[in-house]
């Protein structure tokens, strides 16, 4: 049974595959977005308490995105939490030469981490 997170994930992957970083942004926000509305669709209580993992996953390895994450867990609500990735996704979709090398810099950053 795969989750409404590897779904949109992946279809973003397959959009943005062969293009720039800002590409990889705009499906990344057109996935997160699909990705809420999958999971108020399925969690209409309450959103899933994973939210915040598939938050990381999203922003992981774009310009900016590691700062954001560290001011994630402030987020008092999963909603609010929505929002700010969603603000931060559709902020990235314009990237500069400059922005986009800070982010390959800190995907390799990331990587070498994970080792």
């Amino acid at each position: 049974h795969e989750s409404a997170h590897e779904s949109a994930h992946e279809s973003a992957q397959v959009e943005a595959s062969g293009r720039g970083q800002a590409s990889e942004a705009k499906a990344r926000h057109w996935a997160w977005k699909r990705y809420i509305e999958l999971d108020d669709e399925v969690n209409p209580e309450r959103p899933s308490r994973n939210r915040k993992r598939h938050a990381f996953a999203f922003t992981k390895g774009l310009p900016g995105g590691k700062a954001l994450r560290t001011t994630l867990h402030q987020e008092p609500t999963p909603e609010s939490l929505a929002e700010r990735v969603r603000e931060f996704l559709e902020n990235s979709e314009v990237e500069t030469p400059e922005s986009q090398a800070e982010g390959q810099a800190e995907s390799q950053a990331e990587g070498q981490a994970e080792s």
